[in-house]
């Protein structure tokens, strides 16, 4: 099968993110909501609703909101664009269009649903404009969803679709849960430097805090969400499932202050369906403020690279930490959390319960194997802390393989002085991380207890399996590399103190990694992601991508969303 690849483009640009071919010169319509009826759209004489844009644009088109409030006005292009010539609706320069109150099309704003591709939304805004309110008290919903692209049940996707610099707000979530909701088989959608704040609460009154911010369905692919600001999910402020997605350089919490805090349940979740094959590269992000209900967050994947995030919570001491776990009332044959690389992140004050990792509640514990937690640096698990890597039933261990099958935590640091390791599945047996490392030493090794290890003081991420000269490198695990999923550039590597080369394609099932350039590689040498000085890091002083330098453990807030600028 061809891949395709966004916006036509027939390769990655290194220093660029997708590529973009150049747009054809198409009409320019203008909207105000303050003009009189029966405008021709020209700056002049401009119309006075969206509904004369959806109509009439046609490939290359741009449809430009001028400020104002768009009430009961929806984005619902008629048709599609085309590669080069994608159909545009932005703000006008310097001018703030704001949708609210929707009443069609579900109550919701911008509106994707009959398979329309090459559309870009940029610079406007969708506010519900309730105010916040306790659980048990309905608010009144005057924005459902945000955006719906796509739908699983008539299996409608769209591809080639950019969301940038828009803010949404305060969506109900009454109808749909979701209130950015990617579905159906979409796919090579990028979305970028937006603000997603408030979905969900409690929309009827029956004490059940709903919706999530942001949500990815399962037949969904090459989604780059980057950039953004995500905050306040009634459920989850990110539901992310589908493969090969990209979820780079957010700053993403769920903190109900302003109400009493008792909305949420995480920060975010990463799901996989019948062993599907996720192969997500989670990288760089903060994911921060975890409530008083809230966990941090679930890591249901397959294959998926996490490195490079700061996690933190800041709020009680009943916050949860992440969880590769399956459970809660999910369909047992249906959640997997296996082969996950988790490296090079940092953790702070995740208080009161526990960083847990590949814990398993259900029967079937062959599902939750071969994950490994690597040169992460750990702070402040809080009065328990509890690692938390659950010892398997011997009666659903793998066949000959270790009680926790193959799942290992190795050279990771923790400013704690005493750690813990659950060895059962209900918590009976605990023991140090030391005790752990006599017992288990091929799933605990060289971790770190009271003290963080600093730069240059990681674990060399795999070695070199086979002499070789030319393009193709045969490591040891291939897992903790991506060749970028035709979404993003693949990493840069080091062999051996050797300089930079690119990862063109990763054959993960035979542990090749495919190279831009031809090499000279020996048994044994190491392979790790470019980093400065002698040997790795821990924590996120090593990179996932060039140019991120060493930083301290310290969280970062998002800007409050009024004050935010984009980059």
């Amino acid at each position: 099968m061809t891949k395709k690849h966004l916006f036509g483009c027939n390769s990655l640009v290194l220093a660029g993110l997708m590529c973009v071919a150049l747009k054809a010169t198409g009409a320019t319509y203008y909207v105000d909501p303050q003009a009189s009826a029966g405008g021709s759209g020209s700056a002049q004489s401009p119309f006075s609703n969206i509904a004369s844009c959806n109509s009439i644009l046609r490939p290359g088109d741009t449809c430009l909101l001028k400020g104002g409030t768009y009430v009961n006005q929806t984005i619902v292009p008629a048709r599609s664009g085309a590669p080069g010539a994608p159909i545009t609706y932005a703000a006008a320069s310097g001018e703030t269009p704001k949708l609210t109150k929707i009443t069609r099309q579900g109550g919701t704003a911008i509106f994707l649903n009959e398979g329309q591709d090459w559309i870009t939304i940029k610079g406007i805004t969708v506010d519900g404009e309730y105010a916040l309110t306790a659980l048990g008290v309905p608010h009144p919903g005057a924005v459902n969803g945000w955006v719906k692209v796509g739908d699983d049940e008539t299996m409608v996707g769209s591809q080639n679709i950019v969301f940038e610099h828009n803010r949404f707000y305060r969506g109900s979530a009454n109808r749909n849960y979701d209130c950015f909701d990617i579905a159906g088989p979409s796919s090579d959608i990028q979305v970028r430097h937006n603000v997603f704040e408030e979905c969900g609460t409690d929309q009827n009154g029956d004490n059940k805090a709903k919706g999530n911010n942001v949500h990815f369905g399962p037949h969904t692919q090459r989604i780059l969400f980057e950039r953004n600001q995500v905050n306040r999910g009634g459920h989850d402020s990110m539901n992310i499932r589908g493969r090969y997605h990209v979820i780079q350089n957010n700053e993403v919490g769920n903190t109900w202050n302003a109400i009493g805090n008792d909305y949420g349940v995480r920060i975010f979740s990463f799901e996989t369906y019948f062993n599907e094959e996720n192969r997500f590269v989670i990288q760089n992000n903060v994911f921060w403020g975890v409530g008083r209900n809230v966990r941090l967050g679930k890591l249901l994947t397959t294959g998926s690279i996490v490195r490079g995030n700061r996690f933190g919570g800041y709020v009680s001491s009943a916050a949860e930490g992440l969880t590769a776990n399956t459970c809660c009332g999910y369909n047992d044959n249906a959640i997997y959390s296996v082969g996950q690389r988790i490296y090079n992140n940092e953790f702070e004050n995740v208080n009161g319960r526990e960083i847990m990792l590949f814990k398993t509640l259900n029967t079937d514990n062959a599902k939750v194997h071969d994950n490994v937690f690597k040169n992460n640096a750990i702070n402040n698990l809080g009065a328990d802390q509890v690692a938390a890597l659950y010892q398997i039933k011997p009666e659903h261990v793998l066949p000959g393989q270790d009680p926790f099958n193959r799942n290992q935590w190795i050279n990771n640091s923790f400013a704690d002085s005493t750690v813990y390791v659950r060895e059962t599945e209900n918590g009976i047996g605990r023991i140090d991380i030391h005790s752990a490392q006599n017992n288990y030493p091929e799933t605990f090794a060289n971790n770190l207890m009271g003290q963080f290890r600093g730069e240059n003081q990681g674990a060399d991420l795999t070695r070199v399996t086979r002499n070789s000269s030319g393009r193709q490198l045969h490591v040891a695990d291939a897992a903790y590399f991506t060749d970028g999923n035709n979404v993003i550039p693949g990493d840069f590597i080091r062999i051996g103190s050797g300089a930079p080369i690119q990862v063109t394609s990763v054959n993960y099932q035979n542990n090749i990694l495919t190279l831009s350039q031809s090499v000279s590689a020996n048994v044994g040498q190491p392979v790790n992601l470019i980093f400065s000085g002698d040997e790795p890091s821990t924590g996120v002083y090593q990179g996932a991508s060039p140019g991120i330098s060493g930083q301290s453990l310290t969280v970062r807030k998002p800007m409050p969303p009024q004050n935010i600028t984009f980059q």
